[in-house]
């Protein structure tokens, strides 16, 4: 069961590729402080090639790289080359989808490379939108089993990325609010082009995971964040339910035990301690614990902030004119931030909101009967938090957020000497998905790939579990 450490797509990717929670992500000392110590500088200085295509860091932080194919955040094939700038959700369906190129470059480098480790990075650009596929995959898709805001969570809880677009496209000229929903032709129509997109994306993973075939590989396959497609009445990420916060996580390889299915929350941020101990590097300080079955079974971290102003109808809800979809939500002064920190174990989500003087907001707490989507679906439902006393998980979650505030702290400690250690792998590759739903498709080429005698582990709880467990 695993979940980013923020559900947007810059802050998330230098979580996981420092190996660190960062409440503070968008502070200059941070990013400072973090420069060079990132997963590719700590292979490359172990002595392996790196090579990095697509979308792999995004802006914040960069890689060290023997090659590099740069990403293009303006590079589309949809029709109409505005559709990327403005967040637009469908293009129409085309032969190859920007992906096509970074696949093919990273496939051609690794059916290259002849001697010595290497580690190679390969970044998806889509599901994100504007979401390309072809149109062979295009296949319609039923509406979320919730689809409308919960009643009683906050206001403050809600988000919409794609309010604009859609108003243009045919909602009877209406908004996405916390008290509407899409027109349900568009919903559909929404939901069948993303899963196209991410189908169209496996085949792009296909071909890099056939070109970095090796003896002794590691695989991992995780994602930035999740995404709500209509779920909640929802059209983003930028939330802490479930749906934006849970992805795919997927490792095999030599030291990996077979067949094993972590269903205690994870962090993508341990991931970064998982892969150099399966490489035989030493881990370096002051980074987050390995993933279970390797590392301690413990709750599962994420933050969200923006500034105040930040948080009504002027950016944050895309339909600017329409003082209806964010009336006045919290106040605080623009220059103020409002925080979200949540904690997710087994069954239950605990999720906190707060100024940046420490004011309570609101609060919510979820129980989840089982460790799906469709459990997020009815579990969401109830906020278990309205009347109830919440002292006992206010305090869990400060001793949970407190150990991210110390490893900040230490930061800016020179961490030990890299030791080499034993020859590593081959290959360590990550890849990149948005959706947990869809990942069946990147199972089947996972599993079609592994050789008998090759471990897997997978931190998935979603529609494809029981892919896993038959196969």
């Amino acid at each position: 069961l695993a979940v980013a450490n923020y559900p947007v797509c810059a802050p998330s990717r230098t979580m996981l590729l420092t190996g660190r929670l960062l409440p503070h992500w968008y502070e200059a000392r941070t990013v400072e402080a973090l420069s060079g110590k990132t997963l590719p500088h700590y292979f490359r200085e172990s002595g392996y090639s790196t090579y990095s295509a697509g979308k792999v860091f995004d802006g914040l932080l960069g890689g060290s790289w023997t090659a590099a194919l740069p990403f293009d955040e303006r590079r589309t094939k949809c029709r109409d080359a505005r559709s990327e700038r403005r967040n637009e959700p469908v293009c129409a369906p085309v032969v190859g989808t920007v992906d096509e190129h970074s696949s093919k470059w990273l496939s051609q480098r690794l059916r290259s490379h002849k001697t010595g480790p290497f580690l190679a990075a390969l970044g998806l650009r889509r599901p994100h939108t504007p979401w390309e596929y072809a149109q062979r995959h295009y296949e319609e898709k039923p509406l979320p089993p919730s689809p409308n805001f919960p009643h009683d969570a906050p206001r403050v809880s809600w988000s919409d990325n794609f309010g604009r677009v859609a108003k243009r496209r045919g909602n009877k000229g209406k908004c996405p609010t916390p008290h509407t929903v899409l027109a349900p032709r568009l919903a559909r129509r929404f939901r069948a082009a993303y899963a196209a997109a991410c189908t169209t994306a496996d085949a792009y993973l296909g071909r890099v995971l056939d070109a970095a075939e090796r003896p002794n590989l590691i695989v991992a396959v995780t994602a930035d964040h999740g995404m709500h497609l209509g779920d909640h009445g929802i059209w983003s990420k930028q939330t802490l339910f479930d749906y934006s916060l849970r992805v795919p996580l997927i490792l095999k390889g030599p030291g990996v035990p077979r067949r094993t299915v972590v269903e205690t929350p994870v962090e993508t941020a341990r991931l970064f301690a998982t892969l150099t101990a399966l490489a035989g590097l030493k881990t370096p300080p002051g980074i987050e614990p390995q993933l279970p079955p390797f590392g301690p079974h413990q709750p599962a971290r994420s933050v969200y902030t923006r500034l105040c102003r930040d948080f009504e109808s002027d950016r944050y809800a895309t339909c600017r004119h329409d003082r209806n979809a964010w009336p006045r939500v919290v106040e605080c002064a623009a220059s103020e931030r409002v925080w979200g920190r949540t904690l997710r174990t087994r069954r239950h989500r605990y999720t906190e909101y707060t100024t940046s003087d420490g004011r309570f907001v609101s609060a919510q707490l979820y129980a989840y009967a089982g460790s799906d989507l469709d459990a997020a679906a009815s579990g969401e439902r109830r906020n278990l938090a309205v009347g109830a006393d919440l002292a006992v998980w206010r305090a869990r979650l400060r001793r949970a957020f407190n150990a991210s505030s110390d490893a900040r702290r230490r930061l800016a400690a020179r961490p030990a000497a890299c030791d080499k250690g034993r020859e590593g792998p081959l290959l360590i590759s990550v890849l990149f998905f948005e959706r947990q739903s869809y990942v069946d498709g990147a199972l089947r080429n996972l599993l079609a790939f592994t050789r008998p005698t090759t471990s897997i582990v997978v931190h998935l709880a979603a529609d494809s579990d029981a892919l896993l467990r038959n196969a």
